[in-house]
C-alpha cells in the first residue's frame, strides 16, 4: 500500500486513518520514544465515580435541521461541500469525543465534558475541537479537489474501478466484505458510501499526480535533490558494531571480566578497519564485521547504517558521529548499552531514515513527499476557503443534550 500524501480517508478511530497531510516518517528516540501528545487529554478534571458522570452528546437531529441537506456550507472554485456532508464529518468527531469521555468515566472515573479544555495548549474546548477538526478535514479535501481539477488529474481505469462500492468495501473491510457490510461500518460512524467514494478519489488524484511528478517511489527524484534535502533538514549517517556490555533481556551489567573483553574486542575492531586505506574497502569490512559481530537489534532494518537527525541516538553515539570525517572509524565509544565502534557515512539518496515507528523509507522517497506535501501547503494557504454564515464558528454546545 502507498504511503505517500495521505488525507482523511473516513472514520477516523475505527480504521486508523491519519487526519492531515504527513510525511511518510516520523522520528523519535531509538530507545525510549516520548509518550506522543494526546489531542483530546483533558485538564484536570475532579475524581468522580463513572455511575455519577453525565455525558452529554449531540442532538443530531437538531444540528440537521438547521439547514437544507443540500445547502453548501463550504466552497472552493466550484468544488462544494454541502450540509449533509458537513453533518456526517461533524457528527462522527463527535461521536469519537462522546467515547473518550465514556472511556475517560469508565476507567479513570473523570469527569470531561464539551465545555472543558482540551488541554494540548490550543485553549480550544472539545466543542470547539470538533468544529475546528472539521472545518481543518473539510477545508483540505476541498482544496485537493481543487487542486486535482486545475493540474487536470484524471484517473486510470484501474483506479476507477477501485471506486466502486464492491472495491471500496474489500479495502476498507477486507476481501470477502460486502457492500452491505461497509454500509453498516460507516453509518456507525455517521458517514455515508457517497462521502467514502468522494475521500478516496481525491486519494487516488493525489497518488497520481505523485507518481507523475516524482515518480513510484520518489523515482524521479535525483540524487543530488534528494542529498540536498537531508542536508538541509541536518541529517547525519553512520554506522556502529555494537557489543553490548548489558543483559539485553534483563539490562543487568555483565561481569567484569565480560566487559573487559567486550572492550579488548571493540579496539581490534578499530584497528583492523583504521588499518584500510581504501575508504570503499574499509565500509565493505565494516559491513561484514558489522553483520557478524554487531548486537545491536537495529541492524537488521537498518544493515547499512542509520541515517537521523539530531536527538535521535544515545549522545555519546551523536558526538562521536559529530566527531568524523565520513569514512573515518571511531576509537571504541562506552554508553550504557556498551561499546560501539562508529563509522561515519556519507548521506546518500536510498539511504534508509531512522524511524521508531512505521517502516522506513529512503532519502528519496521523503525529499518526493516533502516536495508533495510543500506544494499541497502552498495550495492551501493561497486558496482560502470560503464558508457559509454561521459554520466556521459553529456554537456547538447550544445543540447538546
Amino acid at each position: 500500500m502507498k504511503r505517500f500524501v495521505v488525507i482523511v480517508l473516513a472514520v477516523l478511530l475505527v480504521f486508523g486513518v491519519v487526519a492531515s497531510i504527513v510525511s511518510i516518517t516520523q522520528k523519535a528516540q531509538p530507545s525510549e520514544a516520548p509518550a506522543p501528545t494526546d489531542a483530546l487529554a483533558p485538564d484536570a478534571q475532579p475524581e468522580t465515580t463513572a455511575e455519577a458522570v453525565v455525558i452529554r452528546s449531540l442532538d443530531e437531529d437538531a444540528i440537521r435541521a438547521l439547514r437544507a441537506p443540500d445547502e453548501v456550507v463550504l466552497s472552493l472554485g466550484g468544488e462544494t461541500v454541502s450540509w449533509d456532508e458537513y453533518c456526517q464529518w461533524l457528527f462522527s468527531t463527535g461521536r469519537q469525543i462522546e467515547d473518550y469521555f465514556r472511556q475517560m468515566a469508565s476507567f479513570y472515573g473523570l469527569a470531561a465534558d464539551w465545555e472543558g479544555s482540551v488541554g494540548d495548549g490550543s485553549g480550544m474546548t472539545y466543542a470547539q475541537y470538533a468544529v475546528h477538526e472539521t472545518n481543518e478535514n473539510l477545508s483540505n479535501i476541498l482544496a485537493y479537489r481543487r487542486f486535482a481539477a486545475e493540474e487536470q488529474i484524471t484517473l486510470s481505469e484501474d483506479q476507477q474501478a477501485q471506486l466502486t462500492d464492491e472495491a471500496l468495501a474489500k479495502a476498507l473491510l477486507g476481501e470477502n466484505a460486502t457492500v452491505e457490510q461497509l454500509t453498516a461500518e460507516l453509518e456507525k460512524e455517521g458517514f455515508g458510501i457517497e462521502t467514502f467514494r468522494r475521500i478516496r478519489e481525491t486519494n487516488l488524484q493525489l497518488d497520481a499526480f505523485f507518481d507523475d511528478t516524482y515518480g513510484e517511489n520518489g523515482a524521479k527524484v535525483t540524487d543530488d535533490e534528494a542529498v540536498a534535502y537531508l542536508e538541509e533538514k541536518g541529517y547525519v549517517s553512520a554506522g556502529h558494531i555494537l557489543l553490548m556490555t548489558i543483559d539485553p533481556n534483563t539490562g543487568d551489567k555483565l561481569e567484569e571480566a565480560a566487559v573487559a573483553e567486550k572492550k579488548l574486542r571493540a579496539g581490534e575492531i578499530a584497528d583492523e578497519l583504521r588499518a584500510i586505506a581504501d575508504p570503499e574497502q574499509r565500509e565493505q569490512r565494516f559491513l561484514e564485521l558489522k553483520a557478524e559481530l554487531c548486537e545491536d537489534g537495529g541492524k537488521i532494518a537498518y544493515p547499512n547504517g542509520y541515517t537521523y537527525t539530531s536527538g535521535t541516538m544515545v549522545k555519546e553515539f551523536e558526538s562521536a558521529v559529530n566527531a568524523l570525517e565520513p569514512f573515518e572509524v571511531s576509537d571504541p565509544v562506552e554508553s550504557a548499552y556498551g561499546y560501539h565502534v562508529i563509522m561515519r557515512l556519507p548521506l546518500r539518496a536510498d539511504s534508509l531514515l531512522y524511524s521508531a515507528q512505521g517502516t522506513p523509507v529512503t532519502a528519496r522517497q521523503e525529499t518526493a513527499v516533502a516536495g508533495m506535501n510543500d506544494r499541497l501547503a502552498a495550495f492551501i494557504e493561497a486558496n482560502p476557503v470560503a464558508f457559509a454564515e454561521g459554520v466556521e464558528d459553529f456554537d456547538l454546545v447550544k445543540y447538546l443534550k
